[in-house]
């Protein structure tokens, strides 16, 4: 299977999970256990919620995004680097929709004192993690 067919479906678990969350938890907080609850915030501003504006945010996730797709067809390129665009091209997709579709984004995964997130900011965090990984594997050889 190739990975890019991936993006997609990350995408749309994103957006699905957004809408049940803009749905279900208008009004409610649900805690799933000590410290973990589903609760309803939105982020007009960049990671961590730093002020910056909509249409840069949204020129900046599809300018990366755009550059990932060609950068992992331009030559040969790991799988760690091709699963890392991946998952960051699905995140960074994932959240610039909230930004052209309401002008904002919304996060519903909350964990102790953490920021809240969402899949979107998972899988932007998966996939640096996914490249450093591989290129600790560079590293060591």
């Amino acid at each position: 299977m190739k990975p890019w067919i991936i993006a997609p479906i990350l995408i749309a678990l994103d957006q699905v999970t957004k809408y049940m969350a803009r749905g279900e938890l208008v009004e409610n907080t649900i805690e799933l256990f000590s410290g973990v609850r589903l609760h309803l915030a939105f982020n007009k501003g960049f990671a961590f919620s730093l002020p910056a504006p909509q249409l840069i945010l949204i020129l900046l996730a599809l300018g990366v995004s755009g550059f990932l797709v060609y950068w992992t067809r331009s030559k040969e390129r790991t799988v760690f680097e091709i699963w890392a665009a991946v998952l960051v091209t699905s995140g960074a997709m994932g959240n610039a929709i909230d930004r052209m579709l309401f002008s904002e984004v919304t996060d519903f995964f909350s964990f102790w004192n953490f920021p809240i997130f969402n899949v979107a900011d998972i899988c932007v965090s998966l996939g640096v993690a996914v490249l450093l990984l591989g290129e600790l594997k560079t590293l060591k050889k």
